[in-house]
């Protein structure tokens, strides 16, 4: 029997008006990521937007890394990654 895999997605949006500062946003959301791994997800997602008002991930790659500091388990993936904003070497 195979087993079913579960993932995360996490999008770090933080809405205009909502009285929490980036940082916390940020801070929360990783940590949301080290409890995810701890309850056994196997996966976390991410997507990457530009030109949003609510912050919503313009920058996934430093997000990525930002994870895989936090965690040993989990694999971490896109949704969505806009290849042409990125130089190919950095990229790959």
């Amino acid at each position: 029997m195979r087993k079913v895999k579960v993932g995360y997605q996490l999008d770090f949006r933080n809405p205009p008006g909502s009285k929490i500062s980036f940082q916390e946003l940020y801070r929360e959301s990783l940590a949301q990521v080290e409890a995810a791994e701890r309850l056994g997800f196997d996966s976390i997602w991410l997507t990457e937007h530009h030109f949003t008002d609510d912050g919503y991930l313009p920058a996934l790659m430093p997000a990525a890394a930002a994870i895989a500091a936090r965690t040993t388990r989990v694999t971490i993936g896109t949704y969505v990654l806009l290849a042409p904003f990125f130089h190919p070497l950095k990229l790959a």
